[in-house]
């Protein structure tokens, strides 16, 4: 009994030390800051666990010791494959033998991409999505950031730097009706957005909007998050239900840019001659677009100096209704879709307080006019076109 005790400890702490050589390896490529050589050894190393394992070992570890070397994998083929370097394709079709299609090297490496010039005619069949640039009044853009400030992260226990994790989703719910007397500034700003999207009539179905539902992350420059589609309750349940809309706004001028494709969740085939848009952080950019569509986060491969630096993002989806609408406890802290508490309860706990800034009745949420549209004064004034908000990358998958 004690010869096996010992083996397990063994065991446990030969694990530990796989998993550390490959946190070290996920880290750095997260940070922006990839090593090839590193990465190669976490990815060996990871192998020789699993070969151990699937020999002397139970079948749960040898599943544990497969999804390191799956990670390990994904990080080297990536690093390999935005530097340019052929080997990529025989590392990921080793690991990945099921896989049929692949991001397209342009894509990763954001090269051959143009910028559509988009007009005031076009339709949402044409551009199902729409990005506003300064669009937020200095005054709200700094509460917010204010919001989401260390306590928040730490109270969420979100972190983005371990391996294999993206800091966890959990998201907050406001009702769009209710009496903004002592709203939160996320519910102040969630208004004035849903206001002026309806003004501007880009997405009709907005307007039986009842609920805001809203979501935030911060990831390191090289932080990516995958393909995916938004979805009630994270997808569980009968019957797969998507928001009206989705938006993203970005607080940083940090990291790679988010992915919108035209593949719908509807869709029975993969749309592979269409090609991918992408839309990179600035400080107070918006962008909305359909809630039934495939998007995703590219990871970037910053200069070494943003390394301290974090891509924050809030994202907002509009509901006509929610089947899961979860009261605010304790145990609920980090779960989906939780009814955002009040004010009486930010004078108990430190990470509310910043929701609820003094004056928040007074707070004027501006939107200005998308590029594209006229403004209010029948198009006088009408803004240039700038050509960094929304490129197109005209092949979007590789075999």
């Amino acid at each position: 009994i004690m010869d096996e005790a010992r083996s397990r400890r063994r065991l446990k702490l030969r694990e530990a030390g796989v998993r550390a050589v490959v946190a070290r390896a996920t880290k750095c490529r997260r940070l922006g800051v990839p090593s090839i050589r590193r990465l190669r050894r976490a990815l060996k190393t990871a192998r020789r666990w699993e070969a151990h394992c699937s020999l002397y070992d139970s079948s749960s570890s040898s599943r544990r010791a497969r999804a390191l070397v799956e990670v390990a994998a994904k990080d080297l083929g990536l690093a390999l494959l935005q530097k340019g370097i052929d080997a990529s394709d025989e590392v990921l079709r080793r690991h990945f033998p099921r896989a049929r299609y692949r991001l397209s090297d342009a894509a990763l490496r954001f090269q051959g991409l143009s910028s559509p010039a988009l007009s005031s005619s076009s339709s949402l069949e044409e551009d199902p999505w729409r990005v506003v640039d300064d669009g937020l009044d200095g005054r709200t853009l700094g509460l917010l950031k204010r919001a989401f400030s260390r306590d928040f992260w730490r109270a969420h226990a979100y972190v983005a730097s371990k391996p294999r994790s993206d800091g966890g989703y959990f998201s907050y719910v406001h009702d769009l009706e209710e009496d903004s007397s002592s709203s939160p500034i996320t519910a102040t700003y969630a208004r004035a957005l849903v206001r002026f999207l309806r003004k501007k009539n880009h997405f009709p179905a907005l307007r039986a909007a009842r609920y805001v539902e809203w979501w935030c992350h911060r990831r390191p420059p090289g932080g990516a998050h995958q393909l995916h589609f938004d979805s009630d309750d994270e997808g569980r349940g009968v019957r797969l239900r998507h928001p009206l809309v989705s938006t993203v706004l970005y607080l940083d001028d940090v990291g790679g840019p988010t992915l919108l494709t035209r593949q719908a969740a509807a869709d029975t085939k993969v749309l592979k001659q269409e090609g991918g848009h992408l839309v990179f952080p600035k400080k107070g950019r918006v962008l909305a677009f359909r809630g039934d569509l495939l998007h995703a986060v590219l990871p970037a491969l910053p200069a070494p100096r943003d390394a301290r630096k974090r891509r924050t993002t809030l994202m907002m989806a509009f509901w006509t209704d929610l089947n899961t609408l979860r009261p605010f406890r304790r145990d609920t802290l980090g779960a989906s879709a939780v009814t955002f508490p009040n004010k009486h309860e930010a004078t108990r706990t430190d990470w509310l307080r910043p929701f609820f800034p003094a004056n928040t009745t007074t707070t004027t949420v501006v939107l200005a006019p998308t590029n594209d549209d006229d403004d209010d004064d029948g198009g006088v004034g009408k803004r240039q076109q700038r050509t960094d908000r929304v490129a197109t990358c005209p092949a979007l998958w590789a075999p």
